[in-house]
């Protein structure tokens, strides 16, 4: 039987959950923080769990143009793209679609 160091490449001494596909632990810090202020889908983000930027998405048919940062806890808007957009995808990401 294989374990999680061979398929993995490194041992984890414990888990308090079972991990996700993908590395993450259910019930982390994702699930605790705030909620965007501007709901919406397709958008687009970077960052990791304590310093995120999202931005762009859609909303009732409408592209966006807002940008928020996570700071750790809560998000807040910033400056936001000078035009709305949706589905921003990066070339490589496009050429494999």
């Amino acid at each position: 039987m294989t374990d999680f160091k061979a398929i993995k490449g490194f041992s984890v001494k414990s888990l308090a959950a079972d991990p996700l596909p993908g590395g993450g632990v259910a019930g982390a810090t994702w699930a605790s923080g705030g909620n965007l202020n501007t709901t919406r889908q397709a958008l687009a983000g970077a960052g990791i769990q304590t310093a995120t930027l999202v931005f762009g998405g859609n909303a009732g048919g409408s592209n966006l143009a807002v940008t928020e940062i996570y700071d750790g806890t809560s998000y807040t808007e910033v400056n936001d793209l000078n035009t709305g957009r949706r589905n921003l995808l990066v070339a490589e990401q496009q050429q494999q679609l």
